[in-house]
């Protein structure tokens, strides 16, 4: 691996496995790599950089051109069609970076960025059919499953505060703003996982 540090999230993107690049030793390497399987042998091709260009999606410079300078490289997702924005997307977390990249399946259509206002780890969709939330809880070493009245293309994000306790935050796609979800509170969360409905849940919140 070029990028001098491991690997984290997978997605299926495009019908391509795609991986990030996480713990770059400088920000000029790969931050996500297309997985090629042949045999035993996983070959590794970058797909774009930590220094590419995108264009801002929020704040004072939206809709301007702008070059990534990514450190952390962590989760990633596909943004499903029931979002309001980059609906069908590859998305990239840069989580020290506070910037969530956004790739589109159209070769020509340049790279987006959205800046949240603090890091966040795991981020997840709710579509039609998957609409119980699945949480793990390092914290108190416990996984949950969360059924409630979360919208079709809804956004939730586990937000990891700079020496602050993780909460539960519903992620604005317009403006990049964080809406923590008070009726989970008691959960630091972690990893994030949307599935279809479970007969079996730990706990429990109409939202």
């Amino acid at each position: 691996m070029t990028h001098g540090g491991g690997t984290d999230a997978i997605s299926v993107f495009d019908g391509k496995i795609l991986i990030s690049a996480s713990a770059p030793t400088d920000s000029t390497g790969p931050a996500v790599y297309a997985v090629h399987l042949a045999g035993s042998t996983a070959d590794l091709t970058p797909v774009f950089s930590d220094n590419a260009s995108a264009i801002a999606a929020n704040g004072a410079n939206a809709g301007q051109s702008l070059t990534l300078a990514l450190t952390d490289p962590d989760s990633n997702t596909v943004v499903p069609a029931a979002a309001p924005r980059f609906k069908g997307d590859f998305m990239l977390d840069g989580q020290g970076d506070m910037q969530l990249v956004f790739a589109s399946d159209h070769a020509n259509k340049p790279l987006q960025v959205l800046t949240v206002n603090t890091p966040v780890d795991d981020t997840v969709f709710a579509t039609s059919q998957k609409r119980t939330l699945w949480v793990s809880d390092p914290t108190a070493n416990m996984l949950y499953s969360v059924t409630g009245a979360f919208r079709a293309g809804q956004a939730l994000s586990a937000v990891t505060p700079d020496g602050g306790r993780s909460y539960l935050a519903t992620l604005n796609l317009t403006d990049g703003s964080l809406t923590p979800i008070t009726q989970l509170a008691a959960i630091s969360p972690k990893g994030l996982l949307f599935t279809g409905p479970s007969q079996d849940s730990r706990h429990h919140s109409d939202q």
